[in-house]
């Protein structure tokens, strides 16, 4: 899927509606295309493109960037909740847009989307401070003065200990190609083999492990044998200090 012609996307293609078949699945149409990823494809609301790294010369690499759909999706959502003749509450406004936006900037935080979050937080504060504007039937020189700082700059706008959220102040963690050094749960065999130290793992027991001190030797459910204490104590006094518990660290993972 990532490496080879595009005669092989379609044989591959075709492979999987063939697998999806059976199941009673098919590949939607309208959302299933074979590009290159110089051109850049959307899954998930994400839009992965390669592309030159500024400064690198030829190294080329895969970005994640936030796909067009979602940030108009956005912006609906807040033209929505603040149009210049709506005479709702200003918390409840407030509250149901941070509600929106801290859910829609965790999703694509991973993302290059730094310069996205500036925009969009740039097109919130506008938004709503036109419509306080409106509601409130404030002047220029009003707003200026409630939401305008002593150095010239805009505040956050805040109604009722309620203030808007800050797309700009998102950090953002993109994801990093790390490569072979991802860990992994499962061992790594060589032709089913095992290593010899963890081969002799299974061999190695400490006393009362196998059969005998403290577990069940009949069929009897309602009493089990007790484990005797001179009996564990002899093996304790005859057991070489310290043996046993690096046999069991060498097994550790």
């Amino acid at each position: 899927m990532v490496n080879g012609t595009r005669d092989h996307a379609h044989a591959l293609h075709e492979q999987v509606a063939q697998v999806l078949a059976p199941m009673g699945l098919r590949l939607s149409a309208a959302k299933t295309r074979i590009a290159h990823l110089s051109e850049g494809v959307d899954f998930l609301g994400f839009h992965l493109q390669w592309r030159r790294k500024r400064g690198t010369g030829d190294r080329w690499y895969v970005y994640t960037f936030i796909a067009d759909r979602p940030v108009r999706q956005l912006k609906d959502k807040i033209r929505a909740l603040t149009p210049r003749t709506s005479q709702l509450n200003p918390k409840d406004v407030l509250i149901r847009l941070n509600q929106i936006m801290r859910g829609w900037s965790n999703y694509f935080k991973h993302a290059v989307a730094k310069a996205v979050f500036r925009k969009l937080e740039d097109f919130v504060w506008h938004r709503v401070a036109r419509w306080l504007k409106s509601l409130h039937r404030w002047s220029w020189k009003d707003l200026r003065r409630r939401l305008g700082r002593h150095d010239g700059t805009w505040g956050p706008i805040t109604v009722d200990g309620i203030a808007l959220f800050d797309l700009g102040k998102v950090p953002v963690s993109r994801y990093r190609y790390r490569g072979n050094t991802i860990p992994t749960p499962w061992p790594k065999l060589n032709n089913q083999r095992q290593h010899p130290w963890r081969a002799r793992c299974g061999e190695s027991r400490t006393a009362g492990s196998a059969s005998g001190l403290g577990k069940r030797t009949d069929g009897n459910i309602d009493t089990a044998p007790q484990a005797d204490s001179t009996h564990s104590r002899m093996l304790h006094e005859d057991r070489p200090v310290g043996g046993a518990s690096r046999r069991r660290d060498r097994c550790r993972p």
